[in-house]
């Protein structure tokens, strides 16, 4: 840092302040800094500045199932934000004891926890440290940033899909759309003439009466052709989660408070549905 303060021809907090993006540093002086840096290979030791900060440049990740949220195309949008940030993933799996999870968080001194699952496999209370901030995906927990999938907005562009035929929930041992279960009711209907959603399992599974349908899936799944798509929004959610994990390890205050990303329709051809913005 001293090197980079000669080069540019200024002090050493100067320098400081100007790799952090301090506003009270005009863009003027933040650029021949910048330069600096980058002539002479300077990088920032993300240790030492942490423990002068009072910051590890650690977002835990603690997942309660590996799917949905397991995913390459989820993990890419969060580490696009975090790693432009400058932050790094401690990534805890299924499998832990809530009190060995929180003392693990805690040493490791992380910036920020998110807890992504349905909120019933762990209990999310237990990790609401008043020094560390929280974002939940999946469920809700009070006064606490979240991120899900828009249900208002899934169960829309399902019935946009469906042709006016009465629709039928089906679900396997890990839905990504939960939701759905308790939003689309049985009808009266003959099996022959719904229009199924088949979530966590395939039309084989349901039986012969499924002929018009939308099979629920990840983005990275192969296509099943002859049937509608419903893509878990893997990487917007991803990159909401980190926009919020972001604001909240810098103690700014998180607004909104929740996020709502929604899915992604193909048609039988494999071809992406565009649909209007909802009211």
């Amino acid at each position: 840092m001293e090197d980079v303060a000669r080069f540019a021809g200024v002090n050493k907090a100067t320098v400081s302040r100007a790799l952090k993006g301090d506003p009270r540093i005009s863009s003027v002086t933040s650029e021949k800094v910048w330069n600096a840096a980058k002539t002479l290979g300077y990088r920032i030791d993300r240790t030492a500045s942490g423990l002068s900060g009072g910051k590890t440049g650690l977002a835990a990740v603690v997942l309660e199932s590996l799917r949905p949220w397991f995913s390459p195309l989820f993990f890419s949008g969060l580490n696009r934000v975090l790693g432009n940030a400058g932050m790094d993933i401690l990534l805890k799996m299924p499998g832990f004891s809530d009190d060995a999870l929180e003392a693990s968080l805690v040493s490791r001194r992380v910036d920020c926890i998110l807890l992504a699952g349905s909120g019933e496999g762990m209990a999310p209370s237990r990790f609401l440290l008043p020094q560390i901030p929280v974002v939940t995906a999946g469920f809700f927990i009070a006064e606490t940033p979240s991120v899900f999938v828009s249900e208002q907005e899934t169960l829309s562009r399902l019935r946009s899909v469906s042709s006016g035929r009465p629709l039928r929930f089906v679900s396997g041992t890990s839905p990504l759309f939960p939701f759905l279960s308790r939003s689309i009711t049985d009808s009266e209907a003959t099996p022959e003439e719904y229009f199924w959603i088949m979530d966590g399992c395939a039309p084989e599974d349901v039986g012969r009466t499924v002929r018009f349908g939308c099979v629920c899936t990840l983005p990275e799944e192969p296509v099943r052709t002859g049937f509608f798509r419903i893509e878990w929004p893997a990487f917007e959610m991803g990159v909401a989660v980190g926009r919020l994990l972001m604001k909240a390890s810098s103690g700014k205050d998180v607004f909104p408070t929740r996020l709502m990303p929604v899915p992604l329709v193909r048609d039988p051809a494999g071809e992406k549905i565009l649909f209007g913005k909802m009211n």
